[in-house]
């Protein structure tokens, strides 16, 4: 029998701290003279064994609750993507709201289990980067558009035609007007080889002006240019800023058959391969000729763009970091193994937005608030106009594509009254009539050898000398939509003015379309086929021939 006060011995070790209860065993097994062990044992028959606590084992939540909290946390995100901080709505939040819908269970939801759930099915987890690359050069051009770091604008020179500039760290613009012109950088790279061609524009923004400017200068250089990046891309992506949204821009590209590309809003990393071109530009060229020049210094901006030219021309010969030789000769390789396109004339007069007219008996037709005289063959005709970059405005037939400059009326003639009930004469279509027309289209939208010329500069590496690729001129295509034979007339409108066309050429001008409303109008009510309309017609036709119009006319 072990001579101690159990007891007390017990109250001891109940009183200890964590990790206190060996000593006060070792204390009092010393004083009873017996080992650790068996004073436990002691105490245990005594007393019993510790009671443990038995918690009541919870049911884990269901995975649907899960997900609802999840859809509310991404709710909250998707209102802030594209801005550089994502705000999450909280959990406790989440699942307060939940609580206010009612969902069976969700008031017995913890903050923590929550967390631990979206942890576990991978909500937590971040996008995986995919990294795309072009199959061949010229697939896929990346363009873009960033502000000088270290030269700014300070006065332009009238004889010299030409920007001052000066190396300044601040962000600095020059006044004119009411445009403040900085400094901008337009900055192209070819996706597959990282071959790049950067010019700086003293522009207000990213104006759409100097990103056409831009690829002409690219399709139009001279042949002494070393520089190879000359030919036409399948394809260009951009952001989505005042570049690519311009009708000016799409009607340019369209006509050369460059297929126009956004990247999607919030993704930082697909327009990665520029947007690295201009930490470039700034930390290895600017920066150390901004040391070199001084603060403070001057510069002309065609200078400055002749040391970016040659900038460029020198990192031809880095390292592709997939291939195993210079960018240079990855694009000079790839280009010999496709036929690349050219340009032979001026992307910018291309460029232009359309709108459609009705032209008066009188020729006349309004466009930008100006009064305008078209040709001849356009009188009491709905036609395509558009103004190019020259200032002119042309006026295009819908029928045969006939294109003709418009010239302003003499003496400032005015329009002439017109009677609306007249259909060969009407006004232009009304909003909701060029909607609807818009739609339709929309709607009905959904439903050889080239000449090659050998004649581009070699580029040369080293003591390799790489053969010139086979090119052939592009014909820009009509701005417009692509016209094929339509089987029906796009309004009733058009239609009526069609036949009255026909009617008075079949009478010689004794008739018109209001002669014959009865006979076409129950026809336009049911279909705009062209091919019935021509029939009814030819009917007419045959009988002016045989002297029977007047019959007809009394029948109807």
């Amino acid at each position: 029998m072990i001579n101690a006060d159990l007891e007390q011995i017990k109250r001891e070790l109940e009183a200890a701290g964590h990790g206190g209860k060996s000593a006060v065993l070792d204390y009092h097994a010393g004083l009873a003279g017996v080992s650790r062990v068996t004073l436990y044992r002691a105490i245990q028959k005594k007393f019993g064994s510790s009671r443990e606590v038995q918690r009541e084992r919870r049911v884990d939540v269901d995975d649907v609750l899960i997900r609802e909290v999840a859809k509310i946390k991404e709710q909250g995100r998707m209102l802030t993507r594209g801005a550089d901080v994502q705000r999450e709505l909280s959990t406790s939040d989440c699942i307060r709201m939940l609580v206010d819908k009612g969902l069976a269970g969700a008031d017995h939801l913890t903050v923590s289990t929550v967390n631990r759930r979206l942890e576990q099915i991978g909500y937590r987890e971040r996008d995986p980067k995919v990294r795309v690359e072009a199959p061949y050069a010229n697939r896929v051009w990346q363009m873009d558009f960033s502000r000088s770091k270290y030269f700014q604008l300070r006065k332009w020179d009238p004889a010299r035609r030409d920007f001052l500039m000066k190396v300044h760290g601040r962000e600095l613009h020059y006044k004119v007007n009411d445009a403040r012109m900085r400094t901008w950088i337009t900055s192209v790279v070819d996706e597959y080889s990282r071959v790049e061609a950067c010019h700086a524009f003293a522009a207000s923004g990213e104006s759409w002006v100097i990103g056409l400017d831009m690829l002409h200068r690219i399709f139009n250089r001279e042949p002494s240019d070393p520089h190879p990046l000359r030919h036409v891309p399948e394809r260009l992506k951009t952001d989505n800023g005042a570049f690519i949204k311009r009708a000016e821009v799409r009607a340019a590209l369209d006509a050369f058959g460059i297929e126009c590309k956004r990247t999607r809003p919030g993704n930082h990393d697909s327009q990665g391969k520029i947007e690295k071109r201009f930490s470039i530009i700034w930390n290895k060229f600017e920066l150390p000729l901004a040391i070199r020049l001084g603060a403070g210094s001057n510069i002309w901006l065609s200078e400055y763009n002749e040391l970016l030219h040659e900038f460029t021309i020198e990192r031809l010969s880095l390292e592709h970091p997939l291939f195993f030789e210079t960018r240079g000769a990855t694009y000079a390789r790839s280009v010999q193994s496709r036929v690349q396109l050219t340009i032979e004339s001026d992307i910018l007069q291309h460029a232009f937005r359309v709108d459609y007219r009705t032209v008066a008996d009188t020729l006349l037709f309004s466009f930008g608030g100006l009064a305008y005289r078209a040709p001849y063959w356009a009188q009491n005709r709905r036609v395509r106009v558009y103004r190019n970059l020259n200032g002119q405005v042309l006026v295009e037939s819908i029928e045969d594509g006939r294109i003709e400059a418009a010239v302003p009326p003499a003496n400032g003639e005015k329009f002439p009254h017109r009677d609306l009930d007249d259909f060969e004469h009407g006004p232009a279509a009304t909003y909701r009539q060029q909607i609807e027309t818009e739609l339709g289209q929309e709607a009905r939208a959904k439903a050889g050898n080239p000449d090659t010329d050998r004649g581009w500069l070699m580029y040369q590496e080293g003591n390799k000398i790489f053969m010139p690729p086979r090119t052939a001129a592009v014909d820009p295509a009509s701005p417009f939509e692509e016209r094929k034979e339509e089987t029906e007339y796009r309004s009733a409108d058009l239609a009526r003015v069609a036949i009255g066309a026909a009617i008075y050429e079949i009478s010689e001008g004794e008739w018109t379309y209001d002669d014959f409303r009865e006979t076409f109008e129950p026809i336009l009510a049911v279909t705009l086929s062209k091919e019935t309309v021509a029939r009814k017609i030819e009917d007419l036709r045959t009988a002016a021939r045989s002297q029977r119009m007047g019959v007809i006319r009394n029948n109807n």
